[in-house]
């Protein structure tokens, strides 16, 4: 079931009962880019140029997850001439966004993503961010396995 947060933004995936094997705290990037809505969106662009990255989740200014911004969100600016040039990541966010918590194992995490076209997941601590898993992530699981197989 999923648990909806009071303002209904960001959903969190429930956490299935058992064991946790790799948790996301252990496999996700803690250093986390992030932007603020009002973020100039070229500024975003930068970002993801300059980091080599495809997203970046968006908080507000006490670090709680209010969207994602993505490549996919951002390609229309070169085809649609109605956009503002002072136009800001709020403009092209995705709010409806899945978080996980970190408690949350990279089996679940794995399974999101294949039912799901996401790339990455904000990892959250009470809805603060507090890292981000991506599928490269949960490759760099699936090799560690096998490693130990």
């Amino acid at each position: 079931m999923e648990e909806i947060n009071p303002c209904g933004l960001v959903t969190v995936w429930p956490l299935s009962k058992g064991g946790r094997m790799f948790p996301a705290k252990e496999i996700m990037t803690k250093k986390v880019i992030a932007v603020k809505p009002d973020t100039p969106i070229y500024e975003a662009i930068e970002m993801l140029v300059k980091f080599h990255i495809s997203g970046i989740p968006v908080v507000d200014k006490d670090k709680n997850v209010v969207g994602l911004i993505s490549e996919w969100d951002m390609l229309r600016l070169l085809s649609d001439e109605k956009i503002d040039k002072n136009a800001t990541v709020n403009d092209f966010m995705t709010a409806d966004v899945i978080t996980f918590d970190e408690e949350s194992s990279a089996v679940e995490i794995c399974e999101f993503f294949r039912r799901s076209n996401k790339r990455r997941v904000p990892i959250v601590r009470n809805n603060k961010l507090i890292g981000i898993v991506s599928r490269h992530d949960i490759l760099k699981v699936i090799l560690d396995l096998r490693k130990k197989l």
